[in-house]
């Protein structure tokens, strides 16, 4: 698990291209080690009663270690993602980035209007031509 912690955190040194074969890579490790804690708990049925507590904390706290672990790994794998897709943070954007891009989903919404708006009329004509 510690290599999944290193692994995951050296993420973000990671150029863009590379980020998402070294996500799956980890995806991969990360499937191995729920197969070795689970292994663990089939072997730890061989214990003797009074080893068997000790035993079990261990695998509690890799259990909840590993989700952690995946729990930080699917962010990384959505940030590769999103970043790959040339998507960025509005944190990450300056002011003028961030007016062009509001500018371009105003300019969308507006054509989706327009377009709304004609498909309403040709659907009144539609409707009073049949009537008639």
């Amino acid at each position: 698990s510690r290599e999944l912690e290193n692994g995951i955190g050296s993420l973000s040194k990671i150029t863009d291209g590379s980020r998402i074969e070294r996500v799956n890579e980890l995806k991969a490790r990360m499937q191995r080690a729920r197969q070795s804690l689970q292994s663990f708990k089939v072997e730890m049925r061989e214990l003797p009663r009074e080893e068997m507590p000790a035993y079990d904390q261990k695998a509690k706290q890799h259990a909840l270690a590993l989700q952690k672990l995946e729990t930080d790994l699917e962010w990384a794998k959505s940030e590769a993602e999103r970043s790959g897709m040339g998507l960025r943070n509005v944190d990450e954007m300056t002011t003028g980035e961030v007016i062009q891009a509001a500018s371009r989903v105003q300019d969308k919404s507006l054509s989706s209007l327009g377009r709304m708006k004609a498909q309403i009329t040709d659907t009144m004509q539609l409707g009073t031509d049949t009537a008639s």
